[in-house]
């Protein structure tokens, strides 16, 4: 035997849902309600009715949602408004990144030219260097072989 606030907690709807059921299934569940000292009780079988009935959702009859429901669909709407503004905030970041990204690789080209124009220079000054050494090398041959005719 539960009291209809049991009920009420069991299916998860209100107590007056509970009596609007009853009041509906009035000769059905009239065997399985109990009234003792201005409390009304309800058997397993008349929860199963009324369970029933709720999941029938009867034509005519309005159907109240549960607190939890309305709980459960004001959070949704909460969420569904932070992912919005996270939506629009993750947007902007990456516009950012993006133009930080442009930034840095702008920078680093301009890093590559420079680089590049500093290795040419090194490259020209190296075949300078080995130009002016072989100029030596001939020379040193020349001066030997001056050397062994002299001698």
């Amino acid at each position: 035997m539960y009291r209809v606030i049991e009920v009420a907690k069991m299916l998860d709807v209100s107590k007056v849902t509970i009596y609007k059921k009853m009041r509906y299934l009035k000769d059905q569940i009239k065997p399985f309600v109990v009234k003792d000292k201005n409390v009304t009780y309800i058997l397993s079988e008349g929860v199963e009715l009324i369970r029933e009935t709720l999941q029938t959702h009867d034509v005519g009859e309005k159907v109240e949602p549960s607190l939890k429901v309305i709980e459960l669909e004001k959070e949704l709407t909460i969420m569904k408004e932070s992912l919005q503004s996270n939506d629009s905030k993750m947007a902007d970041l990456q516009k950012e990144y993006k133009n930080d990204l442009e930034m840095m690789c702008h920078y680093l080209r301009g890093i590559k030219i420079s680089k590049t124009e500093r290795l040419n220079s090194l490259q020209t000054a190296v075949n300078y260097i080995r130009n002016v050494i072989n100029d030596i090398d001939e020379q040193i041959e020349l001066f030997v072989e001056l050397d062994k005719q002299c001698s």
